[in-house]
């Protein structure tokens, strides 16, 4: 008897395992999900570093010190930004100044203090407007305040949301100037590994649309990351990330392609950018860069006719 009940039990792990997958939902909403092709890949003509991070640590710790951000955008001016860490026991202040090497105007001036022993509930002050916000995360990174307060404001507004644990699904709902607004639902789907797999948004008297898929590989890493045009309630993809790892199992490059004709019938996807990753001997990310291609600029009137 004990034997057929761990049978039966095993046999309900598994179906549940398999309905947190990602051919789940490809197969029950007849998704078309683009797929990688060693042409997409290739980042020949990415030559324009347009936003490049690098990382400082304190010794040997695993705490940053500080992040200096460079924009070089083409289309933006270029800037600067620099953050850096105190770490007071369970939190850690951060202070951020961005300031553009065009005119050197400050473009941005936080203080941003987080708590709580991962580090998922934060309070940042604007220094430029002197609004304060506060947000906080579950575990898996799922939004579950989003709160502000300018000068002239009584109190603090913005979203609560609160979670209602289903047998397949979370499902989020919003709390926003005391009211429930049930137009705005959010479910989440999650791998037997605790990530989120799909994403819905279910509004008033409409079917589930999805927001976004993850792909996982067989080391439980995410592989892809679909994008969907859920507001048009189609469940199309217009954007998609790609990511690859090194031998280390660490990410190496962070793809995101992007539809060329949302419109078209047939929808063909273009490399938009791409982030690499370095790290130290330890493992530590210490610099992050992304690519894009240089602007290919219309000639002039006059050049034309040349």
């Amino acid at each position: 008897m004990k034997i057929f009940v761990s049978v039966l039990i095993l046999c309900f792990i598994s179906q549940a395992q398999k309905r947190f997958n990602a051919d789940y939902f490809i197969s029950k909403y007849n998704l078309n999900l683009p797929k990688i092709t060693k042409d997409m890949l290739d980042i020949s003509e990415f030559t324009h570093n347009s936003d490049l991070w690098e990382s400082f640590y304190q010794g040997k710790t695993e705490k940053l010190d500080s992040i200096t951000r460079k924009l070089a955008i083409q289309g933006f001016d270029s800037s600067r930004r620099v953050i850096r860490y105190n770490y007071e026991s369970d939190s850690v202040v951060v202070r951020e100044v961005s300031v553009s090497l065009t005119n050197y105007d400050t473009l941005s001036n936080w203080i941003t203090t987080s708590y709580s022993n991962n580090f998922n509930i934060k309070k940042a002050l604007n220094l430029k407007t002197n609004c304060i916000y506060k947000s906080s995360f579950d575990e898996r990174g799922i939004k579950m305040l989003d709160v502000s307060k300018c000068p002239g404001d009584t109190g603090f507004d913005g979203q609560v949301f609160y979670f209602d644990k289903k047998e397949e699904y979370l499902e989020k709902y919003r709390n926003k100037n005391g009211k429930i607004d049930s137009n705005s639902i959010r479910r989440y789907y999650l791998t037997p590994f605790d990530s989120i797999v799909a994403d819905f948004i279910v509004r008033r008297e409409k079917e589930p649309s999805i927001v976004r898929l993850n792909v996982y590989n067989n080391s439980k890493k995410k592989q892809y990351s679909y994008g969907f045009d859920f507001y048009r309630n189609i469940n199309e993809v217009y954007n998609f990330n790609y990511y690859t790892y090194n031998n280390k199992g660490l990410l190496h490059r962070n793809y995101y392609f992007f539809a060329k004709d949302i419109d078209a019938k047939v929808k063909s996807y273009e490399l938009v950018n791409y982030t690499e990753y370095e790290y130290d001997s330890l493992g530590r990310k210490i610099r992050e860069t992304t690519r894009v291609k240089p602007d290919v600029k219309e000639p002039d009137t006059e050049d034309k006719k040349k």
